[in-house]
């Protein structure tokens, strides 16, 4: 790198740069998503066609706290969020949420606005230019850092970037982006960095990084479980966490899919009536409902509903769509000559998935020293692991044949279904293979481990598994998805021994303090996994024990999140719910704020019955949060008051608020997001005009605390201004 660095020079390398990137993400990868029975054409459709934005909130705040300014889009959170230098943000979200194909969008988006060709994208700011993105896959980076430990954190993203796949443009144009602002910056999947010791290794980097760099944009996502072992500095990241998808968008993205991915220029008669046909659907089962709430779910839910009645829990969505797969290869190997000569069947495939699906999850988490991940031939090892199922399978004795049968099937893998994928390319160039989206991986890493204790009819062949990986965040989907295809009687019987503490895992240390066993069963629960009903009342009644009984004030609202969770579910809402209203109804050790917390999350869940409301609401005004509370801030006061509008009539709401409404105390926590919270109490009409007048002088004081006005703030005073 020589020479003077010309202005000319860095505009020609963004614009081939952009370009580049805008031709490399335009399309949306489908395979693996939908069966190839659309036609011939490989080409998916538009990512702008077919993405729906994601809501995202502020994570971190109580139940309570979500105030107008804590939430909407990632651009909006990113562009608004007071306090935050250089606009940096981890997005938290579940397999399936959407975080990937939302960092996708948001570099196609940016990539395409600075080459003029896209207008219609929410864009973030940069004086008078879009920003330019860059994109990359945190495993990738990873494996670059192992080869080139002593190159710089930018020199090994630019590697990742641009060098391997050949793009020729100066290291120098990174560099004067970065000092111009205008870069965005997005690294995907924190949590698919294998080993703790490297995921530490980047946040140390990606902080520094971002300290370094202020008034650049950056955004790192990651799955919530495990994060908190290596989370980012909330002083430099916001914290923000990818919520459900909505009715809204459910059909938004359910006429995307018929418009666009089956190719239709738009909806005719009978797939107009075949969409509301599944809204409906949707709409009246709870369950499916639920499944619908993630984008990855809901495509493949869309996809099935072309085929049959749908099934309604996670497990069995994967376990119908595996074997439509497996259909429709079958159905390629008797018309098509390519595949003519595979002698698996359709078990056997299905088996052989599997094998790789655990072979390929076991082995992301190998240890640092193993350096044989980054020196194989990614094409011989997957080649290599289905020979060697099919040798323990006694399928084919000749080795020539094993070879060939192998060749044939992970072609059939990669160019029909599309499960296994390219990912990239290692330093020389070869490339690298995986399956087409981690939840399909851990689908069948969990199908592997059920198809032997299918083979050995013995329970400890779980047990043995649950032991080495129980609350092992790498493992945490498998082992749920895998308890989930067990029947009730099975999968009672190993939650049970859990909850006991009578089978320990390899990392349940402290469970009595930190309960992370209660709360594993608890999510196997809101998976929906049928259980006996003992095992339920068990685990409801630990869970209102916490709240009442925790000294620790985080762990009784993870206790109250759970039973807010289970009061989503179809089998264990009535028993949630139950204690819930027990928790708000009746003299217990539950403090004044868990019983506010409880009132709103059944005021959430639509809390029907006229004596209930009247109970819950008698019990949250008596439990109106005093301002010595520490853990009490403004906006607590606030959402009391819109929760007790919501529980009871409105003459009732007067009376109430009228009695026991406690002064604002002059120390109590206030923070900017209480601002908006305060103003909607300050302009219900309903409400006593003291209780307004308390908003209003609350409002007065806050302003000034702050350094700075953002547009949220001025916004509240100024629709305050119009009483």
């Amino acid at each position: 790198m020589t020479g003077v660095y010309t202005i000319e020079q860095f505009k020609s390398d963004v614009a081939e740069y952009t370009t580049y990137i805008e031709q490399k993400l335009r399309y949306l990868k489908l395979v693996g998503v939908a069966p190839k029975d659309r036609g011939d054409e490989d080409t998916g459709p538009d990512l702008h066609t077919i993405f729906v934005p994601l809501r995202v909130v502020q994570h971190g705040l109580p139940l309570q706290r979500w105030g107008q300014d804590a939430q909407g889009t990632i651009i909006d959170l990113l562009e608004r969020h007071p306090g935050v230098e250089g606009h940096s943000m981890v997005l938290l979200g579940g397999p399936g949420s959407g975080k990937s194909t939302a960092l996708r969008h948001l570099a196609w988006s940016h990539a395409a606005a600075y080459r003029g060709i896209f207008s219609d994208a929410l864009l973030l700011s940069s004086s008078q230019t879009p920003l330019v993105p860059v994109s990359i896959e945190l495993r990738r980076l990873t494996e670059v850092r192992h080869h080139h430990p002593d190159d710089t954190f930018l020199s090994s993203v630019i590697e990742v970037l641009v060098r391997r796949d050949g793009i020729e443009v100066e290291s120098r144009m990174f560099e004067r982006l970065l000092h111009e602002q205008s870069m965005l910056l997005l690294f995907d999947g924190l949590d698919e960095i294998a080993t703790l010791s490297e995921r530490k290794a980047f946040v140390a980097e990606v902080e520094a990084f971002a300290r370094r760099h202020p008034g650049n944009h950056m955004l790192v996502t990651s799955r919530p479980i495990g994060y908190e072992l290596t989370s980012l500095s909330h002083d430099v990241f916001m914290h923000a966490e990818v919520q459900a998808f909505d009715d809204e968008q459910i059909q938004q993205l359910l006429e995307c899919w018929h418009t666009h991915v089956w190719h239709l220029s738009s909806l005719p008669s009978i797939e107009q009536h075949e969409v509301e046909a599944l809204s409906r659907t949707l709409k009246e089962n709870i369950r499916l409902h639920k499944l619908a709430e993630s984008p990855l779910l809901l495509t493949v839910i869309a996809a099935l509903h072309h085929y049959e009645r749908l099934p309604d829990r996670r497990v069995l969505v994967y376990d119908r769509y595996a074997e439509i797969l497996l259909e429709t290869w079958a159905k390629l190997q008797g018309t098509q000559k390519s595949w003519q000569g595979m002698r698996m069947g359709k078990e056997d495939q299905y088996a052989c998935v599997a094998h790789l699906g655990f072979i390929l999850h076991q082995r992301s988490q190998e240890q640092e020293d193993t350096q044989d991940v980054a020196n194989d031939d990614p094409d011989s090892f997957m080649l290599k692991e289905i020979e060697r199922f099919l040798d323990q399978q006694d399928l084919l004795l000749d080795e020539a044949e094993q070879h060939e049968e192998a060749r044939l099937f992970l072609g059939l893998m990669q160019r029909e279904a599309g499960l296994i994928v390219e990912c990239g390319t290692d330093e020389n160039g070869n490339p690298l293979y995986g399956f087409v989206h981690r939840t399909f991986q851990e689908y069948f890493a969990a199908v592997s481990i059920y198809h032997q204790y299918l083979q050995a009819e013995d329970p400890a062949i779980v047990s043995n598994f649950l032991k080495e990986y129980l609350h092992d965040p790498h493992w945490h989907e498998v082992i749920v998805l895998l308890l989930g295809k067990l029947l009730r009687k099975p999968a009672t019987s190993q939650l049970n021994r859990i909850l006991q503490g009578t089978m320990k895992g390899l990392r349940s240390r402290y469970t009595d303090l930190l309960q992370q066993d209660l709360f594993f069963v608890c999510d196997c629960l809101i998976e929906e996994i049928p259980v006996e009903r003992d095992l339920v009342e068990r685990v409801i009644l630990h869970l209102s024990d916490l709240v009442k009984y925790s000294p620790f004030p985080s762990q009784c609202t993870d206790a109250l999140q759970a039973l807010s969770s289970l009061m989503q579910t179809q089998q264990y809402a009535n028993p949630a719910r139950k204690a819930l209203v027990a928790l708000i109804t009746e003299d217990n050790s539950a403090d004044r704020y868990s019983k506010s917390l409880a009132a709103h999350i059944l005021d959430q869940n639509n809390l029907t019955r006229p004596e209930e409301r009247r109970l819950a609401a008698n019990r949250l005004v008596n439990a109106t949060i005093p301002p010595e509370i520490p853990r009490a801030t403004s906006a607590d006061k606030a959402q009391t008051a819109q929760t007790m509008l919501d529980l009871l009539p409105q003459e009732g709401a007067r009376q109430f608020l009228e009695r026991y409404w406690h002064p604002m105390s002059s120390t109590m926590s206030v923070q900017v997001s209480d601002i908006p919270n305060a103003a909607v109490i300050a302009r219900q009409e309903l409400l006593p005009t003291r209780i307004r007048d308390e908003m209003y002088q609350l409002l007065s004081r806050m302003v000034p605390m702050f350094d700075q006005l953002d547009s949220l703030q001025s916004t509240a005073i100024e629709n305050l201004s119009l009483q």
